[in-house]
């Protein structure tokens, strides 16, 4: 209806200079043709006035009509495609993620000195017996710019829904558009969330800072003692993940907590794994991988986040915060249509950071700074 009221604006004020044409013609005897065409032309030479773009949001395209059907999709259906971005972040299935942070918020670290003593009337109290320390997550807001042409996406959408056994009308071309798009972006952050470090702000990888530098930076300031390992070979990855997992304090290790490392790492420690009991590491009965000697409840993790890091990173899930918006005020996609284009720009919070420090080990070797 939008449409067709803006193309009415356009056919209206033509016609009516056509036929004011000709009465002049009938009145002063020149030519109808060429007073009409005249008037005509200062009607088409408005039109070329008109702002860019408006005259083909005006007259609908019949090239491309999934631009509509594209943003309309997306203003529809934001937040369960931000919802399903991070859902296809393996780094969130590893983590805790923490919703509802819109920049800063504390993580308060609450520490209680140990103070029983014998009974006596006098009451004491001993300096540093409660403490609090906040540790702070910030998030950044970031985008993602895209200039889009749709068209392009339809042969792989039509080699999708032509496999065997797939209805056409079970992937709406909107829906699968913006699946792949968000499953790009989603890529990319998992890849590059635990090596990145703050800095120019112009990649993922410079705009927050994750786990990597922020173990590093504890390590540096003493608030982290990395377990010596040595450099992780095949001939000793057992040992290595086993001193790890054997550092962290008695009441996490009944409590349980994951072990998480590299599938580099994962790799050599199935090879020393096999070589010294003759098989590879096999599922517990719920699904797990465990360390032998720590029980059912410290869980060997490996992940796709961590690249190549040779870094043993054991820590309650708990204790590793992913932190982001996720209630739509920073969650948003913005969409300005132009012709057969679509300029997309997406915006997102994410932030990482440690809980409690004192509750993780780590061994001490070097990251390798690369990404997958």
């Amino acid at each position: 209806m939008k449409n067709t009221l803006r193309t009415l604006r356009i056919a209206v004020p033509l016609f009516v200079a056509f036929l004011f044409g000709c009465f002049l013609a009938q009145a002063s005897g020149v030519p109808e043709y060429a007073i009409s065409a005249g008037i005509a032309t200062v009607g088409a030479s408005f039109l070329l006035k008109m702002e860019p773009g408006m005259l083909a949001e005006t007259i609908p395209s019949t090239n491309n009509p999934d631009i509509s059907a594209l943003a309309n999709y997306a203003g529809k259906y934001a937040r369960q495609l931000f919802a399903v971005m991070r859902n296809g972040l393996d780094i969130a299935n590893d983590v805790t993620v923490r919703p509802g942070i819109k920049h800063k918020e504390n993580l308060t670290k609450l520490d209680i000195a140990h103070g029983i003593e014998a009974y006596k009337e006098d009451f004491n109290l001993n300096a540093g017996d409660v403490k609090y320390t906040p540790r702070t997550i910030e998030v950044e807001l970031l985008k993602r710019d895209l200039r889009i042409n749709p068209l392009k996406y339809r042969t792989t959408w039509m080699a999708e829904v032509m496999k065997p056994g797939v209805n056409v009308t079970d992937i709406p071309y909107a829906q699968f558009f913006w699946r792949e798009l968000l499953a790009s972006i989603a890529e990319e952050v998992n890849n590059d969330a635990y090596y990145a470090v703050k800095g120019d702000g112009l990649s993922f990888s410079t705009s927050v800072t994750g786990f990597a530098k922020i173990i590093a930076d504890a390590i540096t300031a003493d608030e982290i003692t990395p377990v010596a390992t040595g450099a992780i070979t095949n001939n000793n990855a057992v040992a290595a993940v086993e001193a790890v997992a054997n550092d962290m304090p008695v009441t996490l290790q009944k409590k349980g907590f994951d072990i998480d490392f590299s599938y580099n790492l994962w790799q050599k420690y199935q090879f020393d794994y096999r070589e010294r009991y003759g098989k590879y590491v096999q599922r517990n009965k719920d699904g797990f991988f465990t360390v032998d000697a720590f029980g059912p409840k410290v869980k060997l993790n490996p992940v796709t986040w961590m690249g190549n890091s040779q870094r043993i990173l054991a820590a309650p899930k708990e204790e590793l915060i992913m932190g982001v918006d996720a209630l739509g005020d920073m969650d948003k996609i913005e969409i300005d249509r132009r012709f057969e284009l679509m300029d997309v720009r997406i915006l997102f919070a994410l932030g990482f950071q440690i809980r409690e420090l004192k509750n993780i080990r780590v061994n001490d070797q070097e990251e390798l700074v690369t990404t997958p």
